[in-house]
């Protein structure tokens, strides 16, 4: 009888945990797509996109489509690679903040303040 108590008890608390994990998830993603600054997440290996939100399409000019069809690397300036090649490579697995330049779709360029997380 102990062990139907035990195998009851855990699965109310596997729901219990599920359920905050999602509740969770689903703050984050409000969070991400509805901010009002520019935002993606990139694969860190690729830099490519693989999601980006509203604020960025707008202040960008491309789709979505278009945004996940490119990598951050189409987006810099080309004099900015080399210095967030090594950047990226000395600080792999850490935080990390740098102020770089962009390309708009519409050729203009902007300054960036660039967060990255790990």
């Amino acid at each position: 009888m102990l062990f139907f108590k035990r195998s009851i008890d855990f699965t109310i608390k596997r729901k219990f945990y599920k359920c905050q994990i999602e509740r969770s998830e689903n703050n984050y993603k409000t969070l991400f797509y509805f901010s009002p600054l520019p935002m993606w997440v990139l694969d860190r290996q690729s830099l490519k996109f693989l999601s980006v939100n509203q604020a960025a399409i707008n202040h960008y000019g491309y789709s979505e489509g278009e945004f996940l069809q490119k990598s951050a690397n189409d987006i810099w300036q080309w004099e900015e690679e080399e210095r967030i090649f090594l950047v990226k490579r000395k600080r792999s697995d850490e935080f990390f903040k740098i102020q770089i330049v962009h390309r708009k779709k519409d050729g203009q360029l902007i300054r960036v303040n660039f967060t990255v997380h790990h």
